[in-house]
């Protein structure tokens, strides 16, 4: 990935202006000293050293502007960049180039930024790709690990279960899962899933012989994701430092703001929810006081229909 970075200019336009208002005080200095029994010389050098302090705040204002009114751009940007950091930093386990790891790293990667096949036209991904680019050699790179990656795969569970069949072996499980581990640890599983899992064992290591070259290739993909991780890792958390340093302590003060108005928003939703909870049980003790003043009603209207009978009876 490379993510969009503050521009060498913003990041360092205070320096070169004074670097500049130095320059111009040393250059009309020497240039009224060197002149100085010139006419000429002693009313154009003032002239010039304001006309060029002026454009040097002049060109101070501008870039200072600049920041100011793309602070929200840059906000996006950070908050865009802080996921990628968060989601990186919960990958740290696994860059040891692990094949089940990377595996499931890069698919989860896929699905964070909304590269997957699946994915639906308007579904939104977590990881935009506001700022952030892809080194067409990572993309190429990707796609050869999971290509190899799935062929493998297949290629175990398709031998794995026909062999298992034909040999008649005996499961400690059910259903037999040929799940990564095969992959990267084949002793333990077999341990794990056969009562006798010699010949399974071998049969793995013989699909393992067979495919290589395959193995090469996914291998060598993996030292180059597990490499470009770690760089995207280190180039995102630059990224983010030039940006908290470039807005310092509005930045600071905006986010802090975001996290009160999240709480208050929060806060009023538990109230909200409190507060439909208790009307909900207001409501349901009225229902029962109704029903049981209903039976009530029912209970009299029955003892008159009977004193009426009795009556018409003496009658």
């Amino acid at each position: 990935m490379k993510f969009k970075n503050v521009s060498f200019i913003e990041r360092n336009y205070r320096k070169l202006s004074f670097l500049l208002v130095v320059l111009a005080t040393i250059g009309c200095c020497v240039w009224f000293v060197l002149g100085k029994e010139s006419s000429a010389v002693s009313f154009y050098a003032p002239i010039a050293y304001a006309l060029a302090l002026y454009l040097i705040g002049a060109f101070s204002q501008a870039i200072s502007s600049k920041i100011s009114n793309s602070f929200f751009e840059k906000l996006g940007l950070y908050q865009n960049f802080k996921k990628v950091e968060e989601s990186f930093n919960s990958f740290d386990k696994l860059y040891n180039n692990d094949i089940k790891h990377i595996g499931c790293t890069i698919h989860t990667l896929r699905i964070l930024t909304g590269r997957t096949e699946d994915k639906k036209a308007n579904e939104k991904p977590y990881i935009k790709h506001l700022g952030i680019t892809y080194d067409n050699d990572y993309l190429e790179t990707e796609q050869l690990f999971l290509k190899t990656y799935n062929e493998i795969r297949t290629c175990l569970d398709e031998r794995l279960r026909s062999f298992i069949t034909t040999k008649n072996i005996k499961s400690k499980k059910q259903n037999i899962n040929i799940d990564e581990n095969v992959l990267f640890e084949p002793d333990l599983w077999c341990k794990e899933t056969f009562e006798d899992g010699k010949c399974v064992l071998n049969e793995i290591y013989a699909i393992f012989s067979e495919k290589s070259d395959s193995f090469e290739k996914m291998q060598d993909a993996i030292e180059k994701i597990c490499k470009y991780y770690v760089e995207s890792s280190c180039e995102c958390k630059k990224a983010i430092a030039q940006i908290e340093k470039l807005y310092g302590n509005k930045l600071a003060d905006y986010l802090e703001q975001e996290k009160w108005h999240y709480s208050d928003i929060e806060y009023i939703r538990g109230t909200v929810s409190e507060a439909e909870s208790n009307l909900s049980k207001q409501i349901e003790a009225l229902q029962e006081d109704l029903d049981s003043l209903s039976n009530d009603c029912n209970e009299m209207k029955s003892a008159v229909e009977l004193f009426f009978d009795h009556f018409e009876g003496e009658l």
